[in-house]
């Protein structure tokens, strides 16, 4: 698992408290966990098959997290973790998140038909996946 820091590099170089006060300059950044995210391969480690999930705080939504964090740890499980492919699953109407797996590779392999219980409506679950191969053809076409 992963935590991600948010931060944002300060224009000048850090100064004491004391050389700081009645300053214009606004306080350092405070590292701010933004959610998480993993890669589980321990039940498939030998068929080199892993799962992946990722959870954003509401508040990260739509500011380039996910795009990051899903090609980062895509990129890692093949070129690093050797796997041959990757699995997760995605509630249907998560549009957003459907765009981002899409955009690195992922495809729709199944659903779970009214599996999951969401603002009072039963949704879908999609299984979603992509092979070694299909990711190096993907990186071939991004050069």
């Amino acid at each position: 698992m992963f935590c991600i820091i948010e931060t944002i590099p300060s224009p000048c170089p850090p100064a004491s408290a004391s050389e700081n006060q009645g300053s214009d300059l606004p306080p350092a950044p405070q590292p701010q966990f933004v959610g998480i995210t993993g890669l589980w391969a321990h039940i498939e480690r030998a068929n080199r098959h892993s799962n992946y999930s990722i959870v954003l705080l509401p508040e990260f939504w739509n500011k380039g997290y996910g795009k990051a964090i899903t090609k980062f740890m895509v990129d890692h499980a093949f070129l690093h973790l050797n796997m041959h492919r990757i699995s997760l699953e995605v509630y249907e109407g998560n549009e957003r998140a459907m765009a981002v797996y899409n955009k690195f590779g992922f495809v729709e392999e199944g659903r779970q038909r009214k599996a999951n219980w969401v603002n009072g409506a039963w949704r879908d679950i999609i299984f979603m996946g992509i092979l070694a191969e299909d990711w190096a053809e993907l990186k071939k076409s991004e050069q």
